[in-house]
């Protein structure tokens, strides 16, 4: 199985997660086209967030420091 078909799968199981182990209140996948930068939108705390999925068969990772420097290099 290709990555990118795996983490369209992983979309229901990373929501849930997100929603009932990390506390957002609200969580959605973002665009589909080539080159998004994160996999989801999500509300914590009324902070708005950007998440990015890096999925294996073996463990689920949480956005680090590369997908955070990322994002803030898309603001500027």
């Amino acid at each position: 199985m290709l990555g990118l078909e795996f983490e369209k799968m992983m979309e229901p199981i990373v929501m849930d997660i997100l929603c009932n182990y990390e506390d957002f209140k609200k969580v959605e996948a973002s665009p589909n086209f080539r080159g998004t930068p994160f996999d989801f939108f999500g509300f914590k705390d009324g902070l708005p967030f950007i998440i990015e999925y890096k999925g294996s068969l073996k463990n689920f990772s949480y956005p680090g420091k590369t997908q955070k420097r990322r994002l803030q290099e898309l603001l500027k």
